[in-house]
């Protein structure tokens, strides 16, 4: 997940869950394009509005029965960075110095 690149690479938590999650709760959503450096996150973003508690309890029960969780520390997101960096998928020039100096100083990607 690209959220670590503003302020430094950190521990995130995240669930990836399907759309039909939303549907089943009759939630109103919209598929709209993401901002982060990582242009294939950007395709997957979803803004959901005009949720009741009940419709959110509904999406998390469903998250929660689907178990469908993945943790990742600095040193993956690190990794995971700097992966997409030199793959190209992220876009380097909408990363953070602190983050760039960081991959730098463990040799995850070059000096330049």
């Amino acid at each position: 997940m690209a959220c670590g690149l503003k302020g430094g690479v950190k521990h995130y938590e995240y669930v990836l869950f399907e759309a039909i999650a939303l549907s089943k709760v009759a939630a109103k959503f919209e598929l709209t394009p993401g901002d982060t450096p990582d242009a294939a996150v950007n395709k997957l973003h979803v803004n959901v509005h005009d949720l009741s508690a009940d419709q959110i309890a509904g999406i998390a029960d469903w998250i929660w029965k689907g178990r469908m969780f993945e943790r990742r520390l600095d040193d993956q997101m690190a990794s995971l960075i700097a992966a997409g960096i030199t793959s190209g998928r992220i876009d380097r020039s909408r990363v953070t110095e602190k983050v760039i100096n960081r991959l730098r100083s463990d040799r995850l990607i070059p000096r330049a």
